[in-house]
């Protein structure tokens, strides 16, 4: 049996569909062994883009969280399904809630109660490692202790500091830039491709030199690999720093 993922993007498809580490998170998902994955939109109601599995049904719920406002709309959505809000009150082993994007890594905090584990820096090198201790446990709490032991994953019931943030290297090994065959609203009819991540300016009113240091850009040419895949003759190449 294959476990179902739910990976939800707080926001309307036209803005979320657009975030390239989300749809790179789809992919990553999608190719490991014994999962699948469904990308779920919120704007008030659930858009799932993928099946018509309600929520309720998929044993890990993934929040991809951009912005700090969105953690606002987290317990709407697990209410949503039933599913009890707070991570101490979910004594099955399913289903599993957890998150990642740039706005846990800036503060998880806020919502650190509703998480079973949160993904801290990139998610590639990591997800894999924690979907393979969920894949081969067996009891939630010596899973939790397991994920625990990950780098850079926070596991907020055991009261473990925040780990360091993982910062993915392979630029340019077996790892595509992130791409999207859809722009969004601001992109429209266009596909989109990371070139690099990072800022070497770190000015101090931008959190992005400091969540994505050091800097790193992708070769030219697995830049035209993504591209091509995107299968669109408009491109938007995506970076802080372009």
């Amino acid at each position: 049996m294959k476990l179902r993922v739910a990976l939800i993007y707080p926001a309307p498809y036209e803005i979320g569909i657009a975030n390239l580490g989300f749809n790179s998170v789809f992919r990553l998902i999608n190719s490991t062994e014994g999962f699948i994955c469904d990308r779920i939109f919120y704007n008030g109601k659930i858009n799932n883009i993928d099946s018509n599995r309600d929520i309720k049904e998929y044993h890990i719920l993934a929040f991809s969280i951009s912005f700090l406002t969105d953690y606002l709309k987290i317990p709407e959505i697990i209410n949503s399904a039933g599913i009890p809000v707070f991570s101490t009150d979910r004594e099955e082993f399913f289903p599993l809630v957890i998150g990642g994007g740039n706005a846990f890594s800036l503060n998880p905090e806020p919502v650190a109660d509703i998480f079973d584990a949160i993904i801290i820096g990139d998610a590639e090198g990591i997800i894999e490692k924690v979907l393979f201790e969920i894949k081969n446990g067996k009891d939630k709490w010596k899973l939790l202790e397991k994920l625990n032991e990950i780098p850079s994953t926070y596991v907020p019931s055991l009261n473990t500091p925040r780990s360091r943030k993982s910062v993915f290297k392979n630029r340019n090994g077996n790892s595509l830039p992130a791409w999207s065959e859809d722009g969004g609203n601001v992109f429209k009819d266009a596909g989109l491709v990371e070139i690099g991540r990072g800022c070497r300016w770190k000015c101090s009113f931008c959190p992005i030199g400091f969540l994505h240091a050091p800097p790193r850009f992708y070769e030219v040419d697995t830049i035209i690999q993504s591209v091509r895949k995107t299968k669109k003759q408009r491109i938007g190449l995506i970076a802080p720093v372009v």
